[in-house]
């Protein structure tokens, strides 16, 4: 087969841009029977961990001027100059099938929290894309790759396609293990955007009453990393404030760190919490567990389906359950060891070679029924 895939997310930091470095890499390594044609713009390269496979490089010229015209660039021309490629299927990775593309496809859907939360995201970011584009990819796919059941449902939900169109993909967590190591600061660790769905604000304010009430956590710090989202004015206002009346910077935040600083920072971290209102995944949690992190997270979105037994959940909403569970990790031990056992053999269902087998699976599937 040739099998084509969009690589213009790969040199994303975020979630989708791992899924896309993660799965490509993965898929040339195993699959030694398929050809790949791999689409970027002009000006970018693939990350350097892609070396091996049966592959060859496609650019979109004039990508440099798609600031221009963006619209035309990326649904148009780059739809129409993967046609030319004559290929079996085409992989779209990050939501959306470019409308002039006229192939058999397959894309994925990370995350519909836009649908479900759109006061919380920027006016730009939900017009077009969420008004048109993704329910016309999802029409126009072949098949669509949900990467949790709980994201299944939502396809279902909001946009009434077939069940049996979507097929279940986890993501999976890199080779690279930490592990625990006690370190000279005691530290929870948030790591995720810096955005009002990551829910920081209620998180804060159970550190706060924790570092308040509590002896034990007198010495502990909150660390906060990831990449600087948008609407996140009360997140910083509340870390100052907090830290104003702790009289100390019990509370930082790092910004976006490299995968080499998230590693330590998970290995020697107390316990990681992600309070988010909602997830299509949860890459961080099941990066966490990988590492022997006990980890607390919400009740929420595909949170539950991804930690299962092996996490300690909390309702986003309740500050005070927030504060009680963090109590309950650092104060017992047994219970905090248990969690990381827990943690680390869940984290093991979920691994980047099964999503690019499963992937190369549903791949070939589409050309069997095409014959």
């Amino acid at each position: 087969m040739r099998i084509g895939i969009d690589c213009r997310t790969l040199v994303a930091s975020a979630g989708i841009g791992e899924y896309g470095r993660q799965l490509v890499k993965n898929l040339l390594i195993q699959d030694k029977h398929n050809h790949y044609v791999l689409f970027l713009n002009e000006d970018e390269k693939l990350p350097p961990e892609i070396v091996a496979g049966d592959y060859e490089i496609k650019r979109f010229p004039l990508s440099r001027y798609r600031r221009y015209l963006p619209f035309f660039y990326s649904q148009l021309i780059v739809g129409k100059l993967i046609n030319r490629q004559k290929l079996d299927v085409c992989l779209f990775p990050a939501n959306i099938i470019p409308l002039g593309y006229r192939g058999q496809a397959v894309v994925t859907i990370h995350d519909l929290a836009v649908y479900l939360y759109p006061e919380l995201f920027l006016d730009r970011l939900i017009n077009f894309d969420r008004r048109y584009l993704v329910p016309q990819s999802l029409k126009q796919a072949d098949k669509i790759i949900a990467v949790s059941n709980s994201t299944k449902r939502d396809i279902i939900k909001l946009f009434g396609i077939a069940p049996e169109k979507i097929e279940v993909i986890y993501e999976g967590v890199a080779d690279r293990e930490a592990t625990y190591q006690k370190g000279k600061e005691k530290y929870i660790l948030y790591l995720g955007t810096i955005e009002p769905r990551k829910n920081l604000t209620r998180l804060i304010g159970a550190f706060k009453k924790l570092k308040q009430e509590e002896p034990v956590a007198r010495d502990l710090k909150l660390i906060l990393a990831g990449k600087n989202g948008w609407k996140n004015e009360e997140i910083f206002r509340g870390l100052r404030q907090a830290n104003a009346e702790l009289q100390e910077e019990a509370i930082k935040y790092l910004g976006y760190v490299t995968p080499e600083r998230k590693h330590e920072l998970l290995s020697h971290a107390e316990v990681f919490v992600f309070p988010s209102l909602y997830e299509g995944f949860g890459l961080p949690v099941a990066e966490a567990m990988a590492c022997g992190l006990p980890v607390i997270t919400s009740d929420a979105g595909s949170l539950p389906e991804i930690g299962g037994e092996a996490v300690l959940y909390v309702n986003p909403l309740k500050e005070e359950e927030i504060c009680l569970a963090i109590k309950k990790v650092i104060t017992v031990e047994n219970f905090r060891q248990q969690l990381a056992e827990k943690g680390k053999q869940k984290s093991r269902e979920f691994t980047w070679d099964k999503c690019a087998q499963q992937t190369k699976e549903l791949l070939e599937g589409l050309q069997q029924v095409k014959r």
